[in-house]
């Protein structure tokens, strides 16, 4: 309960950070950990997605592509946002009839996905192999 809280209290402003200055690592990774953490509630990762954070994520993680710590918790997070459930009846009604976008759908279309694959196959790291692999 205190995660959702938080989320609608903070979520607009730490997802802006993540918009506005993922070319500052630490700023950036500190971002993402509070992403993390609130992600573990799917009232927030359903904001949170359909709010941009994939796309800023991707955004950081090619801004920080040097930074094995920032993909590896970028992986994590965008992990997060995928533990989504959608097969809930009401849910898969709503994004069914329209009134909710898919969050696995948000995720492939603003790069997510992709973005992961990419730095895992670049990756000689096998702690972030694996991560991309979960």
């Amino acid at each position: 309960e205190n995660k959702l809280i938080i989320g609608r209290k903070c979520g607009n402003e730490i997802v802006g950070v993540t918009r506005n200055h993922f070319k500052d690592t630490k700023l950036f990774k500190g971002a993402l950990r509070a992403l993390g953490n609130l992600s573990y509630c799917d009232e927030n990762i359903l904001w949170i997605v359909q709010n941009g954070a994939t796309k800023c994520i991707v955004a950081g993680m090619v801004a920080n592509e040097e930074d094995l710590e920032t993909q590896q918790i970028a992986i994590e997070v965008i992990g997060n946002f995928a533990s989504y459930n959608e097969d809930d009846p009401d849910t898969r009604r709503r994004i069914e009839r329209g009134e909710q976008t898919s969050v696995y759908d948000i995720i492939l279309l603003e790069g997510g996905a992709k973005r992961i694959l990419d730095t895992v196959r670049k990756t000689e790291e096998p702690t972030l192999m694996m991560s991309g692999l979960e």
